[in-house]
């Protein structure tokens, strides 16, 4: 919810934003991972940009390193 001016400002620009509130089942590395997979597979496309900020830096980190397709840039 703290995101969500950003994603909505972002949105207004013509960007496709998705913001992910931190996995509700269970709070490990492979579920945040497989939450953002999802996320990634839905909405990512050719040349997409992964932005992560504190601990979201660290899972974007993460999963930048298994190779999803389309991934440009890691911010």
């Amino acid at each position: 919810a703290f995101y969500r001016p950003l994603g909505e400002a972002l949105a207004a620009r013509g960007t496709t934003a998705v913001l992910l509130e931190p996995a509700e089942e269970e709070p490990t590395w492979e579920a945040h991972l497989a939450e953002l997979g999802r996320a990634w597979e839905e909405h990512a496309r050719p040349g997409a940009v992964l932005v992560g900020h504190s601990l979201g830096g660290f899972l974007a980190l993460l999963f930048a390193a298994r190779g999803p397709q389309g991934l440009a840039r890691l911010v």
